[in-house]
């Protein structure tokens, strides 16, 4: 499935090239982001198929939309191949339901959360990777404020909501996405963060 992902991203980042005509590194943003757009269709996609297949979509959709609203702006870890990413997933399905329909916490739980959350994705968003650095201050910036406007969105619906399991799926999908910005997680898992100081160094000499 890896070779097969990768074949139509690289068809579909040449088509895109034709008309924008880009080169070097520009040309290598085009290619990685269009695979990673790629990739996360047939994830959502398998994710769906299998949330549908064990009766639990709605669950899981507002999870995974909760979840990659965040995860557009914030960035984060990724698996290291799409196996392990499929693995996270079923496991995360299974758990979904489990948590959003006997979870239930006190008013005062929600606040403390949304706080505890406003500070790390103001101290460590937007989280960038090897394969990924986000380079600029002024970007970094803008997603920065582009995730916590959506988060404070999200958590506005989850004081609003009445409903326990929607307000649970939505709090842990962005819980999914803070664990993969914490310097923590990136530090048991052994991979390195601010990856983008090393390429503006090399810009500055």
């Amino acid at each position: 499935m890896k070779e097969m992902i990768k074949e139509i991203a690289n068809r579909l980042s040449n088509r895109l090239n034709k008309d924008m005509q880009l080169e070097g590194i520009d040309k290598i943003k085009l290619e990685y982001g269009t695979e990673i757009i790629v990739n996360n269709v047939f994830h959502i996609l398998i994710v769906s198929a299998l949330a549908i297949q064990f009766g639990m979509f709605q669950e899981v959709f507002i999870m995974l939309l909760s979840f990659k609203l965040c995860r557009g702006q914030a960035h984060g870890l990724h698996a290291k191949n799409l196996k392990r990413c499929m693995l996270y997933s079923c496991i995360l399905i299974l758990l979904t339901p489990y948590i959003a329909q006997r979870m239930v916490l006190p008013w005062y739980a929600y606040i403390i959360i949304f706080i505890l959350f406003f500070i790390a994705f103001s101290l460590y968003a937007p989280a960038d990777t090897e394969k990924n650095p986000i380079i600029g201050d002024k970007v970094r910036q803008r997603l920065r404020m582009k995730v916590l406007s959506i988060y404070v969105i999200l958590f506005l619906l989850v004081f609003c909501i009445p409903i326990d399991w929607i307000k649970n799926c939505i709090v842990y999908g962005i819980t999914l996405e803070v664990i993969s910005i914490l310097p923590i997680t990136y530090k048991i898992l052994g991979k390195r963060r601010n990856n983008y100081e090393k390429y503006e160094k090399d810009f500055a000499n």
